[in-house]
């Protein structure tokens, strides 16, 4: 530091509780200037640094390191951020000298003042203010913050050429990490002595956001292979986790390697080069999970042996339960990855549309079925939907409930309803009613909510929910953030819904037998002809 107080420096700045910027900051006399770039010579601004108050600061919750804030005379807080504890403390001391020493700057002639608006101009500016061209209130801001004497910027579109960024940031509550690059997110698989059982979840579910099968499986390899020209042991640790962790790709994703002949071909080939007893271990697991898999693999539908199916003619406790057994089986063969960026709204081949698109047929089914009848028909038909609704509760099949109760419910079947005499409807108007109870949205969905959570059997639960909060999970929230960065604290909170979906589609309705040829009346029906049962 120079007699008159001089250091220069890129400084993460946050003035006046803006947001984070980087900035080149000189000091000099008792002021600290502030501009875009060393090599831009106007300043931005300045701040009078005597008699302020400079104090390191302390913030586990933020992601910045090297923090000292600077409280001037008027009371005004800003926060910087130092790139190393080393620039913190030559900061921080020059600083404090300049706040404690007054700085008497030699006589020079008074700069010239600028020549004041004239009319034309003061009009030019307020146009410019009132423009609506003007992105969001920037420019308005950025005159406010010049009065100020702060500054304002706008987030920039990308990284400035000087800047770093830290490879991996861990979230200090959870201890996984919160932003990251690729390669260390998938370091991190075996590269940490921590317990890693949850990140690998997280992982496995949310990965193909941010990179490739192909990728993450040559990242591993190559790992593995590192090993060896670092150390001669066979069974080092991080070999051995690189094997766990395929071990579980295989287990819970065998579809990745089914899918795709070239990661099948490259697995095999990097099986086949390593030690033995660690190849027979993957290669057994490899087997096991060919047999296993997919969801449910399709069984073909035999054509109905006669004509006389009809919704007359089928009980409805069989209804419910061959739906139910049709729902279930497509509900448990939705792979994750159709949750993953709306995927769902993107494809509509994806089985997680064909599910979506059932369960609204469904509902158009039961409507069709009431409203097209004649009308001595109708109050039949009422009644059996309910009794179909209240057997499908019973078998906890959430979605076929939400679906028959949403035709029940609806315009077209309360019109009919109201214009005509309906006497012999009102005898399942209990079960009606705890129906009704179920699928309430009050609160949202408060009622449904709890027998979920209370539900520790098979069950088919309403997808509209968690599919309505992975939707508010993207929206402002991307995956991939500027300077290669991955927001993984969005992939965990995407892995939690997922997992709880996951859950849920491991049980089985084994206690209900398939109907060959009402399954294939469903399929004309619904007009779904691809199956599973």
């Amino acid at each position: 530091m120079s007699e008159d107080g001089r250091r220069e420096g890129l400084i993460w700045s946050k003035l006046d509780g803006g947001n984070w910027s980087k900035l080149w900051f000189s000091l000099r006399m008792n002021k600290l200037h502030y501009r875009l770039d060393p090599e831009i010579k106007t300043d931005l601004g300045s701040l009078e640094v005597f008699g302020s108050t400079i104090k390191k600061i302390i913030d586990p919750n933020s992601f910045r390191k090297n923090l000292f804030e600077i409280e001037l005379k008027d009371e005004e807080k800003h926060l910087f951020s130092c790139i190393s504890e080393e620039e913190l403390e030559l900061w921080v001391n020059s600083l404090n000298f300049s706040a404690q020493n007054k700085f008497i700057p030699p006589k020079s002639p008074p700069p010239a003042l600028p020549p004041k608006l004239n009319e034309i101009q003061k009009a030019r500016l307020k146009s410019a203010l009132n423009s609506p061209n003007t992105s969001s209130g920037n420019l308005r801001k950025m005159v406010r913050g010049f009065s100020k004497k702060i500054l304002y910027l706008p987030l920039p579109p990308s990284l400035p050429p000087w800047e770093t960024v830290e490879p991996l940031v861990m979230d200090p509550v959870s201890g996984e990490p919160r932003v990251a690059t690729v390669e260390k997110l998938i370091e991190r698989i075996y590269g940490t002595n921590s317990a890693v059982t949850k990140y690998l979840g997280y992982f496995l579910l949310t990965f193909k956001t941010f990179t490739t099968s192909n990728v993450l499986l040559k990242s591993l390899i190559d790992a593995f292979w590192k090993v060896e020209d670092e150390s001669p042991e066979k069974t080092h640790p991080n070999r051995l986790k690189i094997c766990i962790f395929l071990k579980k790709w295989l287990n819970e994703s065998y579809n990745d390697f089914g899918d795709n002949p070239q990661l099948l071909q490259q697995f095999n080939a990097f099986s086949d080069a390593i030690d033995e007893k660690l190849a027979s271990t993957l290669k057994r697991k490899m087997s096991v999970s060919q047999e296993h898999s997919g969801f449910d693999v399709p069984e073909p539908l035999t054509p109905v042996k006669n004509n006389s199916f009809g919704f007359d003619l089928v009980e409805p406790q069989e209804l419910a339960k061959q739906l139910t057994l049709r729902v279930s089986k497509l509900f448990r063969s939705i792979p994750p990855e159709d949750f993953l960026d709306l995927h769902w709204k993107q494809d509509p081949n994806c089985k997680l549309s064909r599910f979506l698109s059932i369960h609204d047929k469904i509902t158009q089914w039961v409507i069709q079925e009431i409203v097209n009848s004649p009308v001595e028909k109708r109050p039949n038909k009422y009644k059996k939907w309910i009794k179909v609704g209240d057997e499908a509760h019973e078998l906890s099949d959430w979605d076929l409930t939400f679906a028959i109760m949403k035709g029940l419910q609806s315009e077209e079947v309360l019109k009919v309803k109201g214009n005509e005499t309906w006497t012999h409807a009102d005898v399942h108007f209990q079960a009606f009613e705890e129906l009704k109870n179920t699928v309430n949205p009050r609160n949202n969905y408060k009622n449904y909510r709890e027998a979920l959570s209370k539900c520790n059997r098979q069950c088919v639960p309403w997808l509209a929910l968690p599919l309505k909060e992975i939707s508010d999970l993207e929206e402002d929230n991307p995956t991939k953030l500027s300077g290669g960065l991955i927001n993984f604290k969005k992939c965990v909170e995407m892995a939690k819904i997922l997992e709880e979906i996951i859950m849920k589609q491991q049980m089985r309705y084994t206690q209900i037998n398939s109907n060959q040829d009402i399954q294939y009346w469903f399929s004309q029906v619904l007009q779904d002809k691809g199956s599973f049962l």
